[in-house]
């Protein structure tokens, strides 16, 4: 007597496009910003739409790259997605951790070490290291999104300042260029894939 072994297969897989979610893999060094709840841009190279998604879950269980970094799963529930977002598509996604709004700004680039500034004006110290037409200035700081950062004191709008390029920053130019731009952001990058709610 002999029997035959039937090898199984899936017949039909189904998705339940209810609902739309995606796994980023954030950075040990970034995870410890993230919390439920908070708002998450997403794009896709498929559309030219921004979506919103929230952080619904944030794992423990992390692993370790190549690189030594250890990275943890965040999963994202995608709430305003469209017929253009599918199952399996790769998108970049990045994780809202904090924003403030028509607040000063200033380029990064413009920020010395020790949170000083150049300011047009005249040096009121004589080992004042500032370029010629200068002076420094020390500043408080704030929320960055890497290219523009807060200041909370230390100058105003108005103010000229000295950048890299050797040019005078109008402040009030700089806070044209910053205005709502100014959010902290983690995790993102390519590679999370959104998966349909269910089978």
């Amino acid at each position: 007597m002999t029997s035959a072994s039937a090898s199984s297969s899936a017949m039909a897989v189904i998705y339940d496009m209810s609902e739309l979610k995606c796994t980023l893999n954030v950075d040990e060094l970034d995870v410890k910003n993230v919390k439920t709840g908070q708002k998450v841009t997403i794009t896709t190279d498929v559309t030219d739409k921004e979506y919103t998604g929230v952080v619904e879950n944030i794992s423990v269980n992390g692993t370790a790259g190549s690189n030594g970094v250890t990275t943890y799963p965040v999963k994202v529930n995608i709430i305003d997605f469209d017929d253009a977002l599918l199952p399996g598509m790769n998108v970049e996604a990045n994780i809202i951790i904090s924003s403030v709004h028509n607040v000063l700004a200033i380029p990064v680039s413009n920020l010395n070490r020790g949170n000083t500034v150049y300011v047009k004006g005249d040096k009121t110290e004589e080992n004042d290291k500032a370029p010629e037409g200068y002076k420094t200035v020390s500043v408080t700081t704030g929320s960055s999104d890497g290219e523009y950062i807060q200041v909370f004191s230390g100058v105003e709008e108005g103010e000229i300042l000295y950048s890299t390029a050797g040019t005078g920053n109008s402040m009030e130019e700089m806070m044209q260029q910053s205005h709502e731009r100014m959010k902290d952001s983690a995790g993102g990058g390519s590679g999370g894939r959104p998966g349909g709610g269910g089978m």
